[in-house]
């Protein structure tokens, strides 16, 4: 009974070091078809110094692990982002009032290719690994929630 105590602990940590690791907050958010649900444990990325870190020099990302970029201080506008020093390939998910409204799929790491929407507004955008089962699945219209 003991060494599972010992082992819950040590879980709990464990997963409270893949945030502490970047120092942001965290925050549920899920990808709505109108059937399925998709949860994800998303970093929250608000400010300019953030959004420009974002996942660059990651190596790993927990299994449901995302981040979220927010522009709390501007109007929505058309964003773009690229994959220097990120060697994680991404699907990466762009939102406008929560509806996606565009999707990269299996982002190139490392590119330097500028990847966006080139004419929509957009005020949030959800970065997964292109390894997930939730990546090849998402499409335009589906609702994210955070």
């Amino acid at each position: 009974m003991r060494n599972t105590f010992f082992n819950l602990i040590f879980l709990v940590m464990l997963s409270a070091c893949s945030s502490a690791q970047s120092g942001l907050p965290t925050q549920e958010v899920t990808l709505i078809n109108g059937i399925e649900t998709h949860k994800f444990t998303a970093e929250l990325a608000t400010n300019n110094q953030q959004r420009k870190q974002g996942l660059m020099f990651r190596t790993t990302l927990p299994q449901n692990g995302a981040m979220l970029f927010l522009w709390p201080e501007e109007k929505p506008k058309p964003r773009q982002f690229w994959m220097k020093n990120t060697p994680l390939p991404l699907t990466i998910i762009y939102a406008y009032k929560n509806e996606v409204k565009h999707i990269i799929r299996r982002a190139e790491p490392y590119s330097t290719q500028t990847l966006g929407s080139i004419t929509q507004p957009i005020d949030a955008v959800l970065e997964i690994s292109a390894e997930h089962p939730t990546a090849q699945k998402i499409q335009l219209g589906w609702i994210l929630n955070y």
